[in-house]
């Protein structure tokens, strides 16, 4: 807390010196964002969304613009103003990312927004796809980098099925034999745990067993080992005591909600997700961009209105089918059945 006060008063010290500094206006925008005053200063000064607006109308170069644009977008998320947090985004994404950093700014925002395409092209520069080997083959990246994107927003198709084939293809024709299964645990792994959700677990059973919890839970959920299972969840809940909502990867909340429900757990499903989901305004800002929890905050809403809808809870059904909608409002099309689904259930007066 000292720690923000000294660096807001910095902040505020730089933006009156410097009132034409973009980079002055972001700097101030990301410590109030620590502090929490997202839309409103405890001082009744500038809000975070305040600082980012002049932040963007002060910027000049291609840099400062992107930089500030994309600071906004994940305010307004933040914010719940989801709406404008896709238009944002969706102005800031056509922009050409070559260089990593380039790439790492944007590639959240694709994910948050259900760019499939996008999102593969920014993993191919920022090597999302990959959790440790590096120098992999052109062919490999290719062909890994789609497969990350398509498995992180939930699409199971026949498109991410000939993507993994394609993927598997360039693994047994550009590796040699004896670097083929590391190489194949380095780019299938987390992309398999990410499909585990359609194909009910299914998919998880192809990862080698015991690299993490999630993977054992989700294996234990496939091989339908109801010991282990609960076992496990037990020291899920156990674990999620001593630590703040915002403490965990979405993406393990995501997988780990949806699990409850398959099992029939609807209740401890929705606890999950309601704190996890009203937690959103305190993620850092590094955690939020990466691809996979910005995909599993919407696959998160996604779930929260099934669920809603399957116990008749009219306000959330609403609210966070509405909030979908607006996100992937343009969506690559393997995620447009899911916008239609969320657009009934946004404007469905009665529950089912």
């Amino acid at each position: 807390e000292a720690d923000l006060d000294a660096l807001y008063d910095f902040g505020t010290d730089w933006t009156r010196r410097a009132p034409t500094s973009s980079a002055a206006f972001v700097a101030l925008a990301d410590v109030l964002e620590g502090r929490g005053e997202i839309d409103r200063s405890r001082s009744g000064s500038l809000s975070a969304i305040d600082a980012v607006v002049k932040a963007r109308q002060t910027a000049v170069t291609p840099d400062e613009r992107q930089l500030a644009g994309s600071k906004e977008a994940w305010l307004r998320f933040k914010q719940g103003n989801f709406a404008r947090a896709r238009s944002l985004a969706d102005s800031l994404l056509p922009w050409p990312a070559k260089r990593r950093d380039e790439a790492r700014a944007l590639i959240g925002l694709a994910a948050l927004t259900g760019k499939i395409g996008k999102t593969s092209e920014l993993a191919r520069v920022t090597h999302d796809y990959a959790n440790s080997a590096s120098n992999l083959p052109v062919p490999i990246m290719d062909a890994a980098a789609p497969f990350f994107a398509f498995a992180a927003l939930g699409v199971c198709t026949d498109t991410t099925r000939a993507v993994e084939q394609r993927l598997d293809d360039a693994l047994g024709h550009y590796v040699a034999e004896s670097q083929e299964a590391e190489l194949k645990r380095a780019v299938k792994s987390r992309p398999l745990s990410m499909l585990a959700p359609c194909t009910g677990g299914q998919s998880s059973l192809r990862v080698e067993a015991g690299s993490s919890r999630l993977l054992n839970l989700q294996q234990a959920f496939a091989r339908s080992d109801r010991r282990t299972l609960n076992t496990l969840l037990a020291k899920e809940t156990e674990d999620a005591r001593t630590q703040r909502p915002g403490d965990i990867a979405l993406e393990h909340t995501y997988q780990v909600a949806w699990l409850r429900s398959a099992m029939g757990d609807t209740a401890g499903a929705e606890r999950l997700l309601d704190r996890a989901l009203g937690a959103l305004p305190s993620l850092s800002a590094v955690s939020l961009r990466d691809a996979t929890s910005a995909a599993a905050a919407v696959r998160a809403m996604a779930l929260r209105a099934e669920l809603a809808n399957a116990r008749g809870e009219t306000e959330d059904r609403r609210k966070w089918a509405r909030a979908v909608a607006d996100l992937w409002a343009t969506a690559d099309s393997p995620l447009q059945p899911t916008v239609t689904r969320m657009r009934t259930l946004a404007a469905q007066q009665n529950p089912k």
